[in-house]
């Protein structure tokens, strides 16, 4: 199961501040506006560089461990037509062998029984 690292910063920036904050409460307008950036910042940050980079080698982790029954199987499938084909081979080879040895067979029979008929039609 995967395991993912939760946001559990405060994220109440603006809420913190005060109910008027003014340059004499130690507020520029430059700094309120960072303050309504800073959640969204805090935010980015944690998706880029915690919650992406644990995506990414989960899902990693997942490919890798769903995968290898699948190239096991490839590759006992593999080492199955290795052995087998080269006996296949070997089998039809030694059927072809023993097909051209009967038709050479037939053949020579029937160059006999030709000469014989031959014989039978000059005589």
């Amino acid at each position: 199961m995967l395991q993912l690292t939760q946001l559990s910063g405060n994220l109440n920036f603006i809420s913190e501040l005060p109910d008027e904050p003014n340059i004499d409460a130690g507020l520029s307008a430059a700094q309120l506006k960072a303050k309504f950036d800073l959640a969204g910042n805090t935010i980015k940050q944690y998706i880029n560089t915690t919650l992406l980079p644990q995506l990414a080698a989960g899902v990693e982790a997942e490919l890798q461990t769903a995968a290898y029954p699948l190239a096991a199987s490839i590759e006992a499938a593999n080492t199955q037509l290795s052995t087998t084909l080269p006996a296949l081979s070997a089998q039809v080879t030694a059927n072809h062998t023993e097909l051209l040895a009967t038709l050479i067979e037939m053949t020579d029979i029937l160059h006999a029984r030709i000469d014989e008929l031959e014989a039978q039609i000059n005589s």
